[in-house]
């Protein structure tokens, strides 16, 4: 909670200051697709356990306002939930058995740092947090892996526009929205989760 705090404020501080230059702020919504990977893991003295699913498709639309250099956004996204079949001994179940997992839906916070290269080429980074909900389903009992937690992860990424018209930008970047970010510790033993990936875009302007 404290870090969803941390990065709404500086989200609404930033806003403020460019709202005092509103004649300057162009303002845009986009939709995006993406390709993005999910990882997760445990560790400890009770047991150890890594699974990784790729490829899984993403939708998003993005809000967001520029100011020179600067900028902010706020994004929202589903992402598909990844499966996969385990042997039988794996976390000590009995019997193979399969296991649900997904990152979604989410919502970032972001500030982005940008440079014009030219008047039809941008290139920005972001940084900011994202808050995900965490699924994990098994189909196998007594495994002590379901889960449907909230959790806020640091947010960090990289992106390039290309504008064929002035309101209007094609974008591609590299973002990773959770990184190792904590699910449960106790005893000992911890879980983690991250994912991220690729993802295209494809903007309008407001001016």
């Amino acid at each position: 909670m404290k870090k969803i705090v941390f990065y709404m404020s500086m989200f609404s501080i930033f806003f403020s200051a460019t709202a005092l230059h509103a004649q300057e702020v162009k303002v845009y919504a986009a939709l995006g697709a993406g390709a993005y990977t999910l990882k997760y893991s445990e560790s400890g003295p009770a047991r150890a356990f890594s699974t990784k699913k790729t490829a899984l498709p993403a939708g998003i639309l993005r809000l967001g306002v520029d100011y020179g250099y600067l900028g902010a956004e706020i994004r929202v996204g589903v992402v598909k939930a990844g499966s996969g079949t385990y042997g039988a001994g794996t976390l000590g179940s009995a019997s193979p058995f399969n296991l649900k997992l997904q990152a979604s839906p989410f919502i970032s916070y972001l500030a982005k740092f940008q440079y014009p290269v030219s008047k039809s080429f941008n290139t920005y980074l972001l940084l900011g947090g994202t808050a995900a909900k965490l699924r994990i389903t098994p189909t196998a009992t007594g495994l002590f892996l379901n889960s449907n937690k909230t959790k806020t992860g640091f947010t960090y990424g990289i992106g390039a526009e290309y504008k064929p018209r002035p309101l209007f930008a094609v974008g591609l970047e590299w973002i990773q929205y959770w990184t190792d970010v904590k699910i449960v510790e106790s005893g000992g033993n911890q879980s983690k989760a991250s994912f991220g990936g690729f993802g295209l875009s494809f903007r309008r302007s407001f001016d």
